[in-house]
């Protein structure tokens, strides 16, 4: 028995209207536009007992970004939802797209304000609850990173340094 390769008709409404020489549009799922989140730990070489909080974090993660990619890495969607200051744990959300850049770039961090450490990620996942961090919590650090958002907007910036590899 031969198999059938002949073209089929798409029976779908939109298609049945086309022309004999049309071709109908082939979209292919993107996942461009959804997150993932990445739960990550700072440790510190020099300076064990040295903590820094859920704006350095992120200032840190943004800044190695940035130093690996330039102005591209600056603009790379990432935000930190999660943030645990005695673990030195924190959980970015970052679009899918840039998960491997950012990986990177944090795993290839060194130093932050002028102290030798290294980022590890420990678990990547489409769901937070995944990671261990519950709604209530995220929601917590939501609230204290836009109300530390809106002290910096009204504040002198700060110089912070990052160095890499």
């Amino acid at each position: 028995m031969a198999a059938d390769t002949s073209p089929r008709q798409l029976s779908s409404p939109a298609c049945s209207s086309l022309d004999d020489d049309e071709q109908p549009a082939i979209v292919p799922h993107s996942d461009e536009g959804s997150d993932c989140f990445l739960r990550i730990r700072f440790t510190w070489h020099t300076q064990p007992e040295f903590q820094i909080d859920a704006k350095q974090m992120e200032l840190a993660a943004s800044l190695a970004a940035r130093s690996f990619f330039g102005e591209v890495g600056g603009t790379m969607k990432m935000e930190l939802v999660w943030h645990n200051a005695s673990e030195q744990e924190a959980v970015l959300r970052i679009a899918k797209c840039c998960l491997i850049r950012i990986w990177s770039s944090l795993t290839l961090l060194t130093e932050f304000e002028e102290k030798l450490c290294t980022v590890d990620v420990l678990k990547v996942s489409d769901n937070p609850a995944a990671l261990g961090i519950d709604g209530v919590e995220m929601s917590k650090t939501a609230a204290r990173n836009d109300s530390m958002a809106s002290e910096a907007l009204a504040g002198p910036v700060g110089s912070e340094f990052v160095s890499v590899l």
